[in-house]
């Protein structure tokens, strides 16, 4: 569980803490934490999800049971290159970031792809986490200079990789 002071110091993209949008929105940042007492009196918890995939179109079935969330770890990746212009530097010379982050990308599908025996052509009709699951996808990509005719000077993206167990995972 992350504790309450560091959640107040988390800061999002554009530098604002946890506890400056918290004190911008009127609430009390101080008030973060778990509440032992109030947690005791809750017998059951229940959520109600929209599907977040495919499978329950895929069984006809309107509602389903989670039973299980696969093990999972973002990593950030960072690859620096040289811009340059699009239009003038030849191929010979380019130091490109995006294609060392596209080989990253398909690499993760391809190693997903082959250890994930939950899905079959056209999708599956068997439950999401039967077999061997896995999962990646690279969901958020940062560009700079972001520019139609540069070559990057640097790329991120950020990985989201899943798997049925840690030892998959890690693989």
């Amino acid at each position: 569980m992350l504790a309450p002071e560091k959640a107040r110091a988390l800061r999002d993209a554009d530098g604002v803490t946890l506890d400056e949008a918290l004190r911008r929105a009127g609430r009390d940042p101080e008030a973060l934490g778990a509440e032992p007492e109030r947690l005791a009196r809750i017998g059951a918890f229940v959520e109600l999800h929209v599907e977040q995939g495919r499978a329950l179109i895929d069984l006809g079935a309107p509602i389903a049971v989670g039973t299980a969330i696969l093990p999972h770890g973002r990593w950030r990746i960072d690859i620096t290159g040289e811009p340059n212009h699009a239009g003038t530097t030849r191929m010979s010379d380019r130091r490109d970031p995006m294609l060392g982050l596209a080989r990253l990308i398909d690499g993760a599908h391809r190693e997903a792809t082959e250890r994930d025996s939950t899905s079959g052509p056209g999708g599956s009709a068997e439950p999401p986490l039967t077999g061997h699951a896995a999962r990646a996808t690279v969901g958020k990509i940062r560009c700079v200079p972001n520019a139609v005719n540069a070559i990057p000077a640097e790329v991120t993206g950020w990985l989201d990789a899943r798997a049925e167990d840690e030892a998959t995972l890690d693989a």
